[in-house]
């Protein structure tokens, strides 16, 4: 539903009918509400999920480097908190910034931001992203073991599991116990020219596109929270977007 303000995506969550919801606390786009910089717009989201009895999945999203001030983090941890969510979303550095040879660094700020998360019982959950550090399936698995902590796990957004080369088959093979949620979303079998466009911009709803997601539902264990991640430029209505994203689901589930 973004680029709209988070109390009207709250609002546009409820009368869609979805149970849950993810904040994007700290901006990625440049559309993107500055949350942690307005105590008064924290107080009002706080008091609407509230009274909605929506609750908060996760938010997002941190970059986790090895050169991150685990401190300054603090403040989000605290307010997801309040909110009650479940998660704190991190990511690692794009691609290029990425060095192999600092991920032994990297585990260890993941460790502390998870240890911190701990002690304001959240968990803290790593999505790979093909165009990022840490782009697959596998590395996301490698990395969670390597921090070896009971709240650590994995957020698997389908989109990057099969563009970075994973699929239905990666799922069979994982150990389930290490997922947090899966994000839904369609798209192309074949992949355009620009993942990272397509990722930010184009994306199309669960059961629109090409994607096996049937199959990779019946791959997963029936606890596993499910949440629709579909940015796409539209200007539609948050209220449009997010009926049109519950009916999408409704129909995928059947």
């Amino acid at each position: 539903m973004l680029p709209c303000g988070p109390l009207e995506q709250i609002d546009a969550a409820v009368a869609a009918g979805f149970q849950t919801v993810g904040l994007r606390l700290l901006p990625v786009m440049t559309t993107d509400v500055a949350i942690m910089e307005d105590p008064a717009l924290m107080r009002a989201i706080a008091e609407r999920i509230g009274q909605t009895g929506l609750s908060v999945l996760d938010v997002e999203v941190v970059r986790v480097n090895p050169s991150l001030d685990v401190s300054g983090v603090l403040p989000v941890l605290d307010f997801a908190s309040e909110l009650g969510a479940r998660w704190l979303a991190v990511t690692a550095d794009r691609s290029d910034d990425y060095r192999p040879a600092e991920e032994p660094a990297l585990v260890r700020k993941l460790a502390e931001t998870a240890d911190a998360a701990a002690e304001r019982g959240l968990g803290v959950m790593l999505e790979f992203m093909v165009f990022r550090g840490v782009a697959t399936l596998e590395d996301a698995v490698r990395i969670v073991s390597a921090v070896d902590r009971p709240n650590m796990r994995i957020c698997l957004d389908v989109l990057h599991l099969f563009r970075s080369g994973g699929g239905v088959d990666s799922l069979r093979k994982l150990d389930s116990s290490l997922l947090a949620c899966v994000q839904l979303n369609d798209a192309p079998i074949a992949p355009p020219d620009d993942v990272q466009r397509e990722a930010r911009y184009d994306r199309l709803l669960p059961g629109r596109g090409e994607l096996p997601l049937r199959e990779l539902l019946d791959a997963l264990p029936a606890e596993i929270p499910l949440a629709i991640e579909v940015p796409a430029e539209s200007a539609e209505s948050a209220d449009k977007r997010a009926r049109d994203a519950m009916q999408a689901f409704t129909e995928l589930m059947q």
